[in-house]
């Protein structure tokens, strides 16, 4: 029984973890530029009400089935970055993750589109909140009970 290890050489540790990282990209473009096709037909069946054609009884009711598996504020808040960067006539991005680009949203103009999008795709998303503020604070409220001073 041989116990052997295999070491490899720096140089092709080093090639191999460029290739996978390659292919890290180019995986994440594909899905980012499958995404915005994604939040189209979303659109267009919110737009055509298609869930009553097809026999649900809301939208969401619709975004709600197992293989759709979306919350309505979830689609509405992808179709409304779609909306925005059609009625700017912008392209959008295939290498911006959709949450990054919610942050600029309420900000995005004609006049300031190549700077906002361009921190989009050099900032991180702690630094967007920081900038851009969130849209909705997510942290629970502390409240103080004023008779025993127990917090919850």
């Amino acid at each position: 029984m041989d116990n052997k290890i295999e070491v490899k050489p720096l140089k092709e540790l080093t090639d191999e973890a460029h290739t996978r990282y390659s292919k890290i990209v180019s995986m994440r473009k594909d899905i980012n530029v499958r995404f915005w096709v994604l939040v189209k037909e979303l659109k267009e069946v919110r737009i055509n009400k298609d869930w009553e054609l097809l026999g649900w009884d809301s939208w969401a009711a619709y975004l709600g089935q197992p293989e759709v598996d979306l919350s309505v504020s979830t689609a509405d808040h992808y179709i409304t970055v779609l909306n925005k960067f059609d009625e700017l006539g912008l392209l959008k991005p295939a290498t911006v993750e959709i949450s990054k680009l919610q942050a600029i949203v309420p900000h995005l103009t004609k006049e300031n589109a190549i700077e906002l999008l361009e921190k989009v795709k050099t900032l991180s998303r702690s630094d967007l909140r920081a900038e851009f503020g969130e849209e909705k604070d997510h942290r629970h409220k502390i409240i103080k009970c004023p008779k025993c001073g127990w917090e919850f």
